[in-house]
């Protein structure tokens, strides 16, 4: 084997997974989408946000994605998208694919979230 295949196979098993297919995610996968550099979008109200979200969540309550989509990453970055139950998330999702998003993992509700949960108001 010469030195570049075998550099080139050290680096294959160094690599991070590969991200799975978009869609709906458990806590597990959904916290590797997040470490990935996926933007983590939390759909519900601010007092919500407030009582506890996912560390580094950008709040962007469901009845205002597309009133506030200047706001949104470029639409090639993978977005994690959750709020209580799921319910706001399928409304979100839906304006977000409208809106030209593809890589969408949907969390539904927080409670699958098996990370840390940070407090307080979002940080601008």
């Amino acid at each position: 084997m010469t030195v570049l295949a075998a550099l080139a196979a050290a680096l294959a098993l160094t690599a991070a997974p590969a991200l799975p297919p978009p869609g709906v995610v458990d806590g597990p996968t959904a916290q590797r989408v997040a470490a990935a550099g996926a933007l983590v979008l939390d759909v519900r109200t601010p007092a919500e946000y407030a009582g506890g979200h996912i560390p580094g969540a950008k709040l962007l309550p469901y009845d205002q994605v597309t009133a506030r989509a200047a706001e949104l990453p470029a639409k090639d970055r993978p977005l994690l998208v959750y709020c209580r139950t799921g319910h706001r998330t399928a409304m979100a999702i839906a304006q977000l694919k409208q809106l030209g998003y593809a890589a969408i993992y949907d969390l539904k509700g927080l409670s699958n979230w098996t990370g840390p949960i940070e407090r307080g108001t979002q940080r601008q």
